[in-house]
């Protein structure tokens, strides 16, 4: 979460921002890599947090 806020992904952009050119944020939302499989979720387990509660500045921000 604390990633995807410093990478500029919130809950609003991180289906667009699956298609980034950013390596950085092809790691975090599993659209490059493996890192996922290593802790043995799915490669898209950031993505799926991030869409349900946001990163990390969001989660913070009142309703």
């Amino acid at each position: 979460m604390l990633n995807a806020e410093e990478l500029g992904v919130t809950q609003a952009n991180v289906g667009e921002m699956m298609g980034s050119d950013n390596p950085a944020v092809k790691r975090l939302l599993g659209t490059e890599g493996a890192f996922g499989e290593k802790l043995g979720l799915g490669n898209d387990w950031a993505a799926n947090v991030i869409k349900a509660v946001g990163n990390y500045g969001e989660t913070f921000e009142p309703s």
